[in-house]
């Protein structure tokens, strides 16, 4: 590639970050791979996070700033500010391994449709003595094939940093909904990787997954996030159908479909008889509740429902704590 072409640009959208993203952009800064250009997106931040920006100094950094408009926004805005061939979406508190940029750029190929992606862990402390999972969908296949694999089970997730787009798909399949802001990304995985040609898993790269940080938006069970989630897993499934409808990807997206039901009970009534209507049309789901070891051993007795309204009763009043499970979190630091 002729030295003046940027190959990856790394597109980060950053709200209220000030404690880590020095350490996400000096992951970056010290990869293997260096033929790339990173974009800050400072979407309105209120605790120091420009001023540690400021203090960064490279010619490929560069820092943006908007009000307060969410993380799709953001990310939209430095999509159209960069000019990489391919494009990684990265978020403010995460870890890059060396090699990340090097191993998925060398899984890349010609086509405008291969998707190479990482593997990725959760970290809270010290992240460099962590070893990466294996999981199912580490294994090449189609894009369709690879989120019915990863949704079977409803209860994967998927960080944007460990995806290297091509430019082009999302020129050709849109940017990030700005409507949305819980699950927002997804609705955008769901869109772009169902048009993926072939998925291939670059083994060497690797993504850390910083979690359970207090400000990530998907800490956040307001009625606008659970609004935002319940458009997402929607739009979300309907494109993978659009490209696959097969009895598995039925299955899988049921399974997403009834994952959303189990963590808004017992509210928001409306949307779980949508989703629940959903469920039964694409064949029904085989998920079981998720929950910490009292939890399952009460559902068993009692249903999942009443056992539901004992745990959050509980948790209201700071009975459980010690035995609850974590927190299912996306990464989204960048965004209130």
């Amino acid at each position: 590639m002729p030295n003046d072409r940027t190959a990856i640009s790394v597109l980060i959208a950053c709200y209220n970050a000030a404690p880590f993203v020095r350490a996400a952009i000096e992951s970056v800064l010290q990869q293997t791979f260096q033929n790339f250009e990173i974009i800050v997106i400072d979407d309105g931040s209120t605790d120091g996070t420009r001023e540690v920006l400021a203090s960064l100094s490279d010619p490929r950094l560069k820092v943006i700033s908007q009000p307060n408009r969410g993380a799709s926004s953001a990310r939209n805005t430095a999509f159209a500010a960069c000019k990489g061939e391919q494009v990684i979406y990265f978020d403010a508190d995460d870890i890059m391994h060396p090699k990340h940029l090097e191993s998925l750029y060398r899984r890349s190929a010609a086509s405008s449709l291969i998707v190479p992606f990482s593997p990725w862990i959760r970290f809270k402390g010290d992240h460099q003595a962590l070893r990466f999972e294996s999981r199912p969908s580490q294994t090449d296949m189609s894009g369709p094939d690879w989120l019915v694999c990863e949704w079977t089970n409803a209860r994967q997730m998927m960080q944007s940093a460990m995806f290297l787009l091509p430019r082009s798909m999302i020129e050709n399949y849109g940017g990030w909904d700005e409507s949305l802001s819980l699950n927002d990304d997804f609705e955008f995985f769901g869109r772009i990787l169902s048009q993926a040609e072939h998925m291939t898993f670059a083994a060497e790269a690797g993504l850390y997954y910083r979690s359970a940080v207090f400000n990530s938006l998907s800490a956040k069970r307001s009625a606008n996030a659970i609004t935002s989630a319940f458009h997402s897993v929607h739009a979300g499934t309907s494109h993978l159908l659009a490209k696959l409808n097969s009895a598995e990807a039925r299955l899988a997206c049921a399974n997403c479909l009834q994952d959303f039901v189990y963590i808004t009970y017992p509210g928001f009534p409306e949307y779980r008889r949508i989703t629940v209507g959903r469920i039964s049309e694409l064949g029904g789901s085989n998920l079981p509740p998720d929950g910490p070891p009292g939890f399952q051993k009460l559902r068993r007795i009692i249903g999942w429902k009443s056992a539901k309204r004992v745990q959050k009763l509980a948790e209201t009043l700071k009975l459980n704590k010690a035995n609850r499970s974590p927190k299912r979190q996306r990464a989204h630091s960048d965004k209130p």
